[in-house]
């Protein structure tokens, strides 16, 4: 069964939202992700879901995640993020349901 990674990030401000996006566009998604999906919820705010292939992929990348927050540049343009994760119950891609 595939998990998912949710985080919540509140941005300092509204150029923060813009250079992260930029730079996730340029550098793309943690090894073994399989969906990567981030949607800007407010001028400051985005949300991301991020589906893993299993348990110890999902964790890796939580590592890579916190490691990359509190070491690097990242740490200037976020100003709070909320990660929850989960078993992704249902996925439908292009209208059409994946099997798990």
């Amino acid at each position: 069964m595939s998990v998912a990674n949710i985080v919540m990030c509140e941005f300092k401000d509204k150029e923060g939202i813009e250079k992260f996006s930029n730079w996730y566009k340029a550098h793309g998604a943690f090894k073994d992700n399989k969906i990567s999906l981030w949607v800007q919820t407010g001028e400051t705010s985005a949300i991301s879901i991020n589906v893993y292939p299993t348990e110890d992929a999902r964790s890796n990348a939580d590592k890579i995640r916190d490691e990359g927050i509190s070491t690097s540049k990242f740490r200037e343009l976020i100003r709070e993020q909320v990660p929850i994760s989960g078993d992704v119950m249902v996925t439908y891609l292009d209208g059409k349901l994946m099997d798990e």
